[in-house]
């Protein structure tokens, strides 16, 4: 499916940016938010054009989950909820070509021990 001109909702994330009271308090959950990224121009069949994509993935996933505290226990959040976001993400597209970048960046993540 070619989708020229739209902007496709790519996943939805379990996750926002939280508020230093609230990571203070801890007592609340993180709000459920979005991502959006525009497919429009995006050869899906194109190698390159897959990496470009995913890192634009990757970047919107960092922003959205991002909560700018530095707290090793909201850093870790921050990372689960970056992995869950790429993987939703990917999973919604079903591009093989992306579903191929994300298992080879998992696998190059956990390699390192992300």
């Amino acid at each position: 499916m070619h989708m020229l001109g739209k902007v496709a909702l790519v996943a939805a994330v379990t996750c926002s940016a939280l508020s230093a009271g609230e990571a203070l308090a801890r007592d609340s959950e993180r709000a459920p938010t979005a991502i959006r990224l525009s497919t429009a121009a995006v050869d899906f069949q194109d190698s390159a054009a897959v990496r470009s994509f995913y890192k634009r993935l990757e970047n919107a996933a960092w922003k959205a989950c991002d909560s700018q505290i530095p707290d090793l226990t909201l850093r870790r959040e921050d990372v689960r909820c970056v992995k869950a976001t790429i993987q939703q993400a990917v999973a919604s597209l079903d591009k093989p070509l992306v579903t191929a970048r994300h298992q080879s960046r998992s696998a190059q993540a956990y390699a390192r021990g992300y």
